[in-house]
């Protein structure tokens, strides 16, 4: 050890008031090492001043040589680091990992081909860049605002059933407020809602895998007819606990107020008093409508959309001006026609009634906006219509994944590829956990004819629910252009063990089936799927009879699909399971009728579908 060498730089701490180094014997690197984590505490100005003392010591740059001339020698001084500061170890460690690693191969490289003058400079320039450029970017990231975060379900302490969906919705209600903030990022429903409780003690984990800053955290209990909430705020850049609130309410509605002005304040937004009301004004007045709606919104989020109906209705029922309600009514509605799980005239007219009154209440409102694009796009074929409700909807809340997946999948059926990819990329940005998002992402992979592309994502999205149908009907297409029936029809067969008369499921069988020269069973399949009463599904059938060869029959299929306004319609011009009857001029009549647009040139045969 060199006494000057700390000497030194215990004077320059000393004049800068940023601590002591202490009087344990230390080696020099061990000493550059704790400067690094007293810098820490100190503002930029004082940070600047030992840095540029620093940068111009010959001793730090021969430090510096030696603490990069190898990982095994970096991993050694790490640990001593990690020895000397523990207090700051995690952050600081991974800080250093952030920081120096990167450097190591340029440096080797610098002293090979220029020798020590070269190095010398170079050191110089490196130190500055770890010791100040690190500590300015986090003194500045602590004091500003912070601009991405994930609300995790809310641990439920009463343990009974009737607070569960209370602790998950009153966070997923908090997730959806934060998003409307211009510039916040909100990790979506998806990605949050995977955890188990155990992970959920974990929010640095969380805040990486989620690729967010803070993480908020909390737990319901009811008391009474009341409830005690306490919420955290979880900063992964610091490494540690910005704060914690307790606070009891009445009713949900107040828990929400609450909850908003505290996480805004906690993420030090700068928000004008308009937009501050704006995120922390109660969507009802009605404590027992906001229960009514909590619970409809879990059952929407699970796609259980009769249950959601009653829910929403019930809400609507005790608060006849309760937009976000509606909005949620016309999500449900519009969903049940593209699943045909009733006349596609009857659901999305319901879906745009419900939307329409919603904006009539709360013109702002991005579900709303969201779910009537949705009406535009799949029922009337006003795509221009669609696309300027889904750009309002990004507009009014751009952390919305729903509003940029749906706007994702119009953009790709109308051949508008690099447009539509960006969305839905998006999309899963938002809501990076979520299997039925990533599935779509897999659709616009196998649409394009880029299987390996979709193999892998499908893959992606099934490692995050083994059970998500969207991935394996998606996938099992995939495998059915590739010629692996086997495996297709495997996938297909799980789903429609579960659920026998999913009319997706079964035009997916049919098709492969009939791909794979299996024609008697092909055959069985379509018959199952007309022979269905009330008949619904024509797009699903045509599909079918098209593999089958049975090119005017598909045609005819195709033909009433599109006077009942068949959602999965709007991608007819691009889907390559109607490849066979490109080439009909009937075919080219009925792609006429849809109204689209034409395509950009080149064009990319791609398209989605909604999950």
């Amino acid at each position: 050890m060199d006494p000057d060498f700390k000497s030194q730089l215990q004077d320059l701490l000393d004049q800068a008031g940023g601590g002591t180094l202490g009087a344990e014997c230390l080696t020099d690197e061990q000493i550059l090492l704790k400067v690094n984590g007293l810098l820490d505490h100190l503002p930029p100005p004082e940070q600047d001043h030992i840095g540029g003392h620093l940068a111009h010591c010959s001793r730090c740059q021969e430090l510096v040589h030696l603490m990069h001339r190898s990982h095994s020698e970096y991993s050694a001084w790490k640990s001593q680091f990690l020895q000397v500061v523990p207090s700051t170890a995690t952050r600081r460690s991974s800080l250093l990992n952030r920081v120096w690693e990167p450097f190591s191969d340029s440096c080797t490289h610098l002293w090979k081909s220029f020798g020590k003058p070269a190095w010398a400079a170079g050191a110089a320039a490196l130190l500055v860049t770890v010791l100040l450029v690190p500590y300015w970017t986090m003194w500045r990231a602590r004091r500003g605002e912070i601009q991405s975060v994930a609300v995790l379900p809310f641990r439920n302490a009463s343990g009974d059933a009737d607070s569960q969906y209370l602790a998950e919705s009153l966070a997923h209600s908090v997730r959806v407020s934060l998003g409307r903030i211009e510039n916040l990022t909100v990790a979506g429903w998806g990605g949050v809602s995977r955890y188990s409780t155990a992970e959920l003690l974990n929010p640095d984990r969380i805040a990486r895998d989620l690729h967010v800053r803070a993480v908020v955290t909390g737990e319901l209990q009811r008391r009474g007819d009341g409830m005690a909430i306490q919420a955290s705020l979880w900063d992964s850049v610091s490494g540690r606990n910005l704060w914690t609130r307790h606070f009891s309410v009445s009713d949900p509605v107040g828990a929400k107020q609450n909850l908003m002005r505290e996480i805004s304040a906690g993420l030090r937004l700068q928000l004008n008093s308009d937009e501050l009301e704006q995120i922390t004004k109660a969507p009802t007045n009605n404590p027992d409508a906001y229960r009514l709606y909590l619970r409809a919104r879990q059952y929407l989020n699970r796609r259980d959309l009769d249950n959601g109906i009653n829910y929403f209705q019930q809400a609507i029922r005790q608060d006849p001006n309760f937009a976000v309600a509606y909005a949620g009514l016309a999500d449900c509605y519009g969903l049940r026609g593209w699943y045909e799980l009733e006349l596609p005239t009857e659901a999305y007219n319901k879906a745009r009634n419900a939307a329409q009154k919603a904006l009539e209440l709360d013109p702002g409102l991005a579900e709303a906006h969201t779910a009537l694009g949705m009406v535009y796009s799949d029922y009337d074929r006003e795509w221009e219509k669609a696309e300027n409700e889904y750009r309002e909807a990004i507009r009014r809340n751009p952390s919305y994944p729903t509003a940029h997946e749906w706007y994702g999948l119009q953009l790709l059926a109308l051949g508008r590829t690099v447009e539509g990819l960006k969305e839905v990329r998006r999309a899963e940005e938002l809501d990076p956990l979520s299997p039925l998002i990533s599935a779509v992402v897999g659709e616009a992979f196998y649409l394009s004819r880029d299987y390996d592309q979709a193999l892998a994502q499908y893959a992606k999205a099934l490692a995050l629910d083994r059970t998500s149908v969207a991935a394996k009907r998606g996938l099992s297409l995939v495998y059915a252009e590739k010629g692996q029936y086997n495996k297709a029809l495997e996938l297909l067969d799980e789903i429609l063990s579960g659920s026998p008369d999913d009319l997706r499921a079964l035009s997916a069988q049919g098709y492969t089936l009939a791909r794979a020269g299996n024609r008697e069973k092909a055959e069985q399949v379509l018959q199952k799927m007309t022979a269905a009463r009330p008949l619904r599904g024509y797009y699903g059938v045509a599909v079918v009879s098209a593999a089958l060869g049975k090119g005017p029959e598909a045609l005819n299929w195709l033909d009433r699909a599109l006077q009942e306004h068949s959602g999965p319609l709007m991608y007819l011009r691009v889907t390559p399971v109607f490849d066979s009857l490109r080439g009909e001029q009937r075919f080219q009549d009925l792609v006429g009728r849809l109204k689209l647009p034409a395509p950009p040139a080149p064009t990319s045969n791609i398209t989605g579908a909604r999950p």
